[in-house]
């Protein structure tokens, strides 16, 4: 059995998204934060911002409006305000943590339905790279840039089985030398794990078709 060491065939099956080096463009493992940017990476920041969200403290990702109030927070961080039962058993509304005005769920509105004005100053605000990378952006841009070009977010490997997380820069190096990356038999042209000793053809052959059925 003969085999192409080339990168992973997985890689160009999965993602879309290539960098020019034929490795995959790979979303930040950090993705899932919807909670505000640290004040610290606000360029500029002064205690009179308007945006702070005071549940978090932090600089709105995803900022929604109360509408009744005005109030600005994290879209994360207002959806976890809950009403609550009193030891009566009777319920107490939701209410604003800054005003404490009573608000329901549909009286959350995201910035896109809000006033252009008011979205025009949230865009105006510039924000660091949160890896420190030295990229300076807007909220919405500092977002993409996070998530998809900063050579420091943290990503994942694709290999299966593969857990490991590093920066996307060292990821260039680790997707073409993992152990449990997948490459093609130069026999059946099938995909197989790295110097797999116990891959067979003909099994592989006949599991292949198998699947299509």
């Amino acid at each position: 059995m003969d085999q192409n060491t080339h990168l992973p065939p997985t890689l160009f099956l999965q993602y879309q998204r290539m960098k020019p080096n034929g490795l995959p463009i790979l979303m930040s493992t950090d993705t899932e934060c919807e909670t505000g940017f640290d004040t610290s990476l606000i360029v500029g920041y002064n205690d009179k911002c308007p945006f702070i969200c005071t549940i978090c403290k932090g600089f709105p990702r995803y900022p929604n409006e109360l509408s009744k109030c005005g109030h600005v927070f994290c879209s994360d961080c207002i959806s976890q305000v809950r009403s609550t039962i009193d030891e009566n058993g009777h319920r107490i509304p939701k209410k604003c943590p800054n005003c404490r005005s009573v608000f329901k769920t549909n009286d959350i509105i995201p910035f896109e339905m809000t006033s252009s004005a008011l979205i025009n100053i949230y865009s105006s605000y510039e924000i660091r790279c949160t890896y420190l990378c030295g990229h300076v952006s807007s909220p919405k841009s500092i977002i993409d840039h996070e998530t998809w070009k900063c050579k420091l977010r943290p990503v994942k490997c694709t290999s299966k089985g593969c857990e490991i997380v590093l920066t996307d820069e060292q990821m260039e190096t680790h997707l073409v030398n993992c152990p449990k990356r997948f490459v093609y038999c130069n026999q059946c042209r099938l995909p197989m794990i790295v110097n797999n000793k116990d891959h067979k053809c003909v099994s592989a052959n006949r599991e292949s078709v198998n699947c299509m059925f």
